[in-house]
């Protein structure tokens, strides 16, 4: 099962849900950050990753104005994104594509602001960058949040016991931390505005409130994930967790504002 077969099949239908308010947290965060630029007017905003459009949908209510457009490669996500549009009498220019390939879509300096929060996982972060610097009108902004590896430690250290470190670490595309994330912003050419470490404690009550999270949030499933947590396996692991639950753990994610300048 590929990342786009798992957010149609499993996630889709469940982002919404955003168990602990991750999503809700670190989106204010972030327009917190773009809302200090004073920035105003009919901008062209693009949304790389839109999901169900739940980021847009909050701009929409800082900026009446703007022009909305979002690429995602979930369908089902499109779908959700579009109705949710639709009850707003808003309106949305979708894209489905690989958010590694928007840049053939959009012309040099077309955009205002670009967002991508919470994808830097699936891209090749160097490229995307540099396309987002030329799809930018000069001035424009850049709004990047993703999660670090200090994202979600301890779950981490209980899949070591399981899977080789190596191969958590191969699916591990994000930025180490916030430093690596602005020292690549600065490679592709931007100007880092303002930036925040966004940390917040979450608690599993028992292995299925974990799984449920693991499987449907969007945060955890991934193949590596599916391939080790097989049905053949379930009864393994809940046997074994009986004893760590509740578990404490911490969301970690860094959240980056950057100019075009």
């Amino acid at each position: 099962m590929d990342i786009t077969q798992i957010y149609d099949e499993l996630v889709a239908d469940h982002f919404d849900e955003d168990l602990f308010e991750i999503h809700q947290d670190s989106r204010a965060q972030a327009l917190g950050q773009i809302q200090r630029q004073g920035r105003q007017g009919a901008l062209h905003i693009l949304d790389l990753g839109m999901g169900t459009g739940a980021g847009l949908l909050q701009l929409a209510e800082v900026f009446p104005q703007a022009k909305f457009h979002g690429v995602e490669l979930s369908q089902k996500m499109i779908a959700t994104a579009e109705r949710k549009f639709a009850e707003k009498n808003q309106q949305v220019h979708v894209i489905h594509e690989d958010a590694n390939r928007f840049g053939v879509h959009i012309t040099s300096a077309q955009m205002d602001l670009i967002i991508i929060h919470f994808v830097l996982n699936y891209v090749d972060r160097p490229r995307l960058m540099t396309e987002a610097f030329r799809c930018l009108k000069p001035g424009g902004l850049f709004s990047v949040a993703s999660s670090t590896h200090q994202c979600f430690a301890g779950l981490h250290g209980i899949a070591a016991q399981f899977v080789p470190p190596e191969q958590i670490n191969a699916q591990r595309l994000i930025p180490e931390d916030i430093d690596e994330l602005e020292a690549d912003l600065k490679q592709a050419g931007f100007q880092v505005a303002e930036k925040q470490l966004f940390r917040k404690p979450v608690t599993f009550e028992d292995f299925d409130h974990f799984y449920h999270f693991a499987m449907h949030s969007g945060w955890l499933a991934d193949p590596l994930f599916l391939q080790h947590m097989s049905r053949e396996k379930i009864g393994i692991y809940r046997e074994f967790a009986k004893s760590l639950f509740p578990f404490q753990d911490v969301f970690e994610a860094a959240i980056v504002l950057a100019e075009k300048a």
